[in-house]
């Protein structure tokens, strides 16, 4: 069984980690095990994080904690130590405004937030499921 690590960047843990251990049983079923998921709550420690856990797919919430840094932000710095990781960018707001933001960016999917739980089992069907 192939595992996966996702790493969401999410100022709320409860709703990252909800949408998390929700899709285990759609991934087992595609042969795929979730590992814990890891949080942070801004995007102050994503270069270390990325770094350390070499996550499969980051989880990209706009809206952080720390106003002075966003979702979209964040990504820009991401693509320049890792321009291949998948990354879903959602916001309960999203709109064509959000994004242009990120438009151009490799592997960079949009997603309302009431959207996120099909968005990143579509994800991983896609780029991780045998025979995706």
């Amino acid at each position: 069984m192939r595992k996966l690590k996702v790493l969401w960047v999410e100022d709320d843990l409860n709703f990252g980690n909800s949408i998390h251990f929700r899709i285990g049983d759609d991934c087992n079923e595609m042969g795929i095990e979730l590992e814990d998921p890891e949080l942070l709550q801004n995007g102050n420690y994503v270069w270390d994080t990325i770094r350390d856990l070499k996550p499969d797919i980051i989880m990209m919430d706009h809206n952080l904690e720390d106003v002075r840094i966003n979702g979209s932000n964040v990504i820009v710095e991401i693509r320049f130590l890792d321009n291949e990781t998948p990354i879903i960018f959602y916001s309960s707001e999203m709109d064509g405004r959000l994004m242009k933001l990120v438009e151009g960016e490799n592997k960079v999917y949009t997603s309302t937030r009431a959207d996120v739980h099909s968005e990143l089992l579509r994800l991983i069907r896609k780029e991780f499921a045998p025979g995706g």
